[in-house]
Parts: structure tokens; sequence; C-alpha cells
């Protein structure tokens, strides 16, 4: 009983502590939401409805549009009113399947940028809202993401939202330069067994009509 009371009382210490430093840190939620929509380079749009319904009042939520690699994409910004709470930013706008070393493949929320990881890296890093989404484009405009799907009806509901509409991603051009890229790393995978079955030859595990047998059908895949 001891134990469990003194791991509560040190976990509400500590939480007690992280509110304060956040709010030390002297970045109020208006403060947040003011640099996002007050910012001159960023095409923001308040947002009335998340994926299951109408917005509730511990949340806000925000559209952010820009260009990136001949595309136009579009991120969900939601910013809670849990002032201890990083803002999680997710792909939207019609981009069903997306890669890219920052996303999660599943939910393409953006987890790779490190002060939105986490409450404490959030608070710690004094970083207003605006900044943290320019950081973030800047990123996808630096290594484009790889957008593998698209539902082109809801990029176009997006076009009224926005200065300029979303320009549409053709499905079928995207699933070729994915097929491409399938087919690229195939040929990188037959090259290296090659290479592997040629040391084994030269070693005498492999007989010389083994060895072209096997490196025929690698061939074949190329």
């Amino acid at each position: 009983m001891f134990s469990a009371y003194s791991s509560a009382a040190a976990k509400a210490r500590v939480q007690a502590r992280t509110l304060q430093a956040h709010r030390n840190r002297g970045i109020s939620i208006q403060e947040h939401e003011n640099s996002l929509l007050n910012d001159p380079e960023l095409d923001v749009t308040p947002c009335f409805q998340t994926e299951k319904g109408t917005t509730t009042p511990e949340q806000k939520i925000y559209h952010v549009r820009f260009d990136c690699d001949d595309k136009t994409l579009v991120l969900r910004v939601k910013l809670h009113r849990d002032e201890t709470q990083p803002p999680s930013i997710k792909f939207a706008g019609g981009v069903l399947k997306a890669k890219h070393l920052w996303l999660d493949p599943r939910t393409l929320k953006v987890n790779g940028y490190m002060p939105i990881t986490c409450v404490s890296k959030w608070m710690d890093s004094g970083v207003k809202l605006n900044q943290a989404v320019h950081e973030i484009i800047e990123e996808f405009k630096r290594r484009p993401p790889v957008i593998i799907a698209v539902n082109e009806k809801e990029m176009l509901s997006f076009s009224h939202l926005h200065k300029h509409p979303p320009v549409p991603i053709a499905p079928p051009m995207v699933v070729a330069e994915d097929e491409e890229h399938k087919h690229h790393q195939e040929r990188e995978n037959a090259v290296d067994q090659i290479v592997k079955l040629a040391d084994l030859f030269h070693q005498g595990i492999l007989t010389e009509d083994e060895f072209k047998e096997a490196k025929a059908k690698l061939i074949l895949k190329m």
C-alpha cells in the first residue's frame, strides 16, 4: 500500500511540476492559436468538424494547405484546450495513404517532429504552434512524402476553404510511381542475389549448371 501511495504521490508531483513548467514558459493556448491564424505565410482555415462529428470545447481544429513537390497537401492541426497536451498534426485533404519517416503509416499522424511527440518535449521546446507547423512543412518540402492513395472527391471538397484550390493528384499516376519504385527494388534485390550466387559458385558450393540455372531465373525478374 505504501509503495502504491508513494508512486501516486510521485506521479502527482511530476504532473504538478510539468504543468508549472508550461505556465512558466509563458505561451498560452490563445497565443498558440493566434500564432497560427495570424501567420501571413500559412494558408490556415478553421475546421468546424472532426472525422466523427463536430468539435468539442476541449479542442480546436485547423486545416493548413501547402504546396509540395507539384502537389497541394493539407495538414489537419488539432489544438487541445488542455494546455499540457501537444498539438496533433496529421494529413487530411483526401490523402488516404502516404509514406514518410515523420508519418505514422496507419494514421498519417506526424510522429517524427520531436517537440510534439510528448507533453514534456512540447513544453520544454518553447515552440509556438505556427513555428511547429512551419518546421513540419519544411521537412515535407525538403523530403516529399510518397503519396500512395488519394480520394479525389474529398480533395476537391477542400477547394472552397482555401485561397488557391488544391490540385488533384491523379491516382493512376501515383500508383504508377509506386509500381516503378517496387520494380526498382526488385531489380536491386535480384542483382544482390546474383552476386551471392557467384560467390557460392567460386567457392565450389554450387556447380556451374546450378549457378547458371539460378542466375537465369533471377534475370527474368529484372
